[in-house]
């Protein structure tokens, strides 16, 4: 399973770990189209320490225009993507 996801995103560590480990949920219990409001604990304030994280963590800065579209983990991961293939 994990080779699986490996060939569908270069993102290390997968962004469903980061994610996860800030909401204190398991990794498995994400995907691409969860998101604030749906998953226990994912919040306004939180979603202002995931988008911390995940600049730290992939070492990227996000644009507003760019926050206003992380509306999903699946938003998140392809905006993170492109920002780390240029």
């Amino acid at each position: 399973m994990q080779l699986r996801y490996i060939m569908l995103s270069p993102l290390d560590p997968p962004i469903n770990d980061v994610v996860g480990l800030i909401l204190d949920v398991s990794p498995d219990s994400l995907n691409d189209n969860s998101r604030a409001g749906e998953v226990e604990l994912w919040d306004s304030m939180t979603q202002i320490i995931l988008i911390n994280v995940l600049e730290t963590t992939y070492g990227v800065k996000f644009t507003t225009r760019e926050l206003d579209r992380m509306g999903s983990i699946g938003e998140m991961r392809s905006i993170i993507e492109a920002k780390l293939a240029r």
